[in-house]
């Protein structure tokens, strides 16, 4: 009887201790995540773009010289909306 209370014991003891364990590693994760300042390094700073360079002769394109524009639409006449917008028809 006495082997069976101490085996009992010693497992509880285990599990406490693996607790505590899980518990400090999630204190130390969320503390480096949340609560230290991030370092700012030269390699880390974003590099400055190139010169950037519009080739407008593709506009020249007879292809797109070719295209209309769509007619132009004429303003709404008339009433809009209901009086209620929640009413059922």
């Amino acid at each position: 009887m006495a082997i069976t209370i101490l085996k009992e014991k010693t497992k509880k003891t285990y599990l406490i201790a693996l607790l505590g364990v899980v518990i400090a590693v999630v204190i130390f994760l969320v503390w480096q995540r949340f609560f230290q300042k991030p370092s700012t390094t030269l390699s880390s700073l974003p590099l400055p773009p190139e010169e950037i360079k519009i080739n407008f002769s593709v506009l020249e394109n007879p292809f797109l010289k070719e295209l209309q524009p769509f007619p132009e639409i004429p303003a709404f006449e008339g009433q809009m909306g209901r009086a209620n917008p929640l009413s059922s028809y």
